[in-house]
């Protein structure tokens, strides 16, 4: 059986299906990300990895997606 650590992350953005400003409407979006070591020997440094994912997820937070 594989070890495994869970990260969660959520951030809000508002999108519309037809592009139109007015059909806008807001959503929380998880993502959801699994991380497994090889060897048990391995270190998985979690301040690196939420550091990288956060910095990218935060271009996101509060943010129209149609942009």
């Amino acid at each position: 059986m594989q070890k495994y650590y869970k990260y969660q992350y959520r951030f809000n953005a508002t999108h519309s299906f037809d592009y139109k400003k007015e059909h806008q409407h807001q959503h929380t979006f998880t993502i959801t990300i699994y991380v497994s070591k090889e060897q048990q020997t391995e270190q998985i440094m979690f301040f690196d990895i939420d550091k990288i994912v956060t910095q990218y997820l935060n271009q996101y937070e509060h943010c129209v997606l149609n942009d």
